[in-house]
């Protein structure tokens, strides 16, 4: 018998692609750096990094990391070996639209990302 009330996916859950990363050098993707964060239903997230303007890639200046992703209320948590990432998220109204915002790189971050 199916379920008749499946657990329904996070609003975290799709591939998002940054609008903006801004730390204390600027805005990264007006710069011409690329990124964008595919989060899966599954609790696996790949990073994509082009042109990285942030020492995250290593060696530079293009990456794709993968690994794991868990949400405890507005914190969102990566793991990708070796690093783990602890951010807080919010999202817009409509849900196409979502902040990070955290240390990343010995900086603090935020970056604005709309849903593909």
């Amino acid at each position: 018998m199916a379920d008749t009330n499946p657990t329904p996916a996070s609003p975290l859950v799709g591939t998002w692609n940054a609008t903006s990363w801004t730390n204390s050098t600027g805005d990264q993707i007006a710069n011409g750096m690329g990124f964008n964060a595919v989060i899966a239903q599954n609790g696996t997230v790949t990073l994509n990094m082009t042109g990285d303007l942030t020492g995250l890639c290593n060696p530079g200046p293009n990456c794709t990391r993968t690994g794991t992703w868990t949400s405890n209320g507005s914190t969102l948590t990566i793991s990708s070996d070796p690093d783990v990432l602890s951010l807080n998220w919010s999202m817009n109204n409509d849900q196409n639209q979502m902040t990070w915002t955290g240390n990343l790189g010995g900086e603090a971050t935020t970056i604005v990302f709309n849903k593909q």
